[in-house]
């Protein structure tokens, strides 16, 4: 948003607008080109500072890190996969190499952790 407030990166005419990959695309060379030689740019500091505070949600994350840092951990063995695993057991098979297609073994492990 900064980078076309700004009118670093040309969004198009009214009638014929550009793609947004394409727009994502030019402000992240903005950006890194910001980065890696002008740090101290306004709209660089300006852009990251949104980054954390509206995007990532930095006081809502920061006060959740604390909140779990008193809190006591407690571990607990499953017999079966559980809900948050799912997308780390679903990365891990997309590496391993199989004649099964991904979609067809994430529906069949769906499957067993529905019962």
């Amino acid at each position: 948003d900064i980078a076309v407030i700004s009118g670093m990166v040309f969004t198009g005419y009214p009638d014929k607008g550009i793609k947004m990959k394409h727009l994502q695309s030019s402000s992240q060379l903005l950006f890194d080109v910001f980065k890696d030689f002008e740090a101290d740019n306004l709209l660089f500091q300006q852009a990251f500072t949104e980054t954390f505070e509206h995007q990532l949600e930095e006081g809502r994350l920061r006060m959740a890190l604390e909140r779990i840092a008193t809190q006591k951990i407690k571990w607990q063995a499953c017999q079966n996969p559980t809900p948050f695993s799912f997308p780390i057991i679903t990365d891990r098979l997309r590496e391993k190499l199989s004649t099964e297609k991904l979609a067809d073994r994430i529906k069949r492990m769906t499957k067993i952790l529905n019962k």
